[in-house]
């Protein structure tokens, strides 16, 4: 992709960057939400046993990985 007019770096890395923020934003709300419920299930049940509760937990898993990748992903495309 070529580069904005007057600037050096592509058209893509501006909203990849804004794209990858939202990504770590949902993630720091998603590990908050994770313990809050984290914390109600101890309350209620003395113990870590939650469905839903693991479902979260396995959405902020994959998320963080997704982050990860297109970390990854925006380093190789920097470095070319």
């Amino acid at each position: 992709m070529a580069p904005r007019k007057g600037t050096k770096k592509p058209a893509y890395e501006g909203l990849t960057l804004e794209m990858l923020e939202k990504l770590k934003t949902q993630a720091i709300l998603m590990e908050d939400r994770i313990n809050i419920m984290g914390e109600e299930c101890m309350d209620k049940n003395g113990k870590l046993c939650d469905p839903k509760l693991s479902e979260l937990s396995n959405e902020y898993e994959d998320l963080c990985l997704d982050i990860e990748k297109l970390e990854g992903l925006l380093k190789t495309l920097n470095k070319k």
